[in-house]
């Protein structure tokens, strides 16, 4: 049971990666993204992936940093 489990989640991480892929994001377990995207998204922000900026920043105007 506990190997199935493992391995569904690694089959979903690896879906996660693949569509992360599609909208610029290289690696989907670079530490704290995924949080990141978490609140971004509760928050109706727009998510910055990139470890050297922000986390995020406005829908609407993208020079507001958050």
């Amino acid at each position: 049971m506990k190997k199935e489990i493992i391995r569904r989640i690694i089959k979903l991480v690896i879906q996660a990666q693949e569509l992360a892929l599609k909208i610029g994001i290289p690696n989907i377990l670079q530490p704290g993204l995924v949080k990141e995207m978490i609140i971004a998204e509760t928050l109706g922000h727009e998510l910055i992936h990139s470890k050297r900026d922000a986390d995020a920043c406005d829908p609407n105007d993208s020079s507001i940093k958050i």
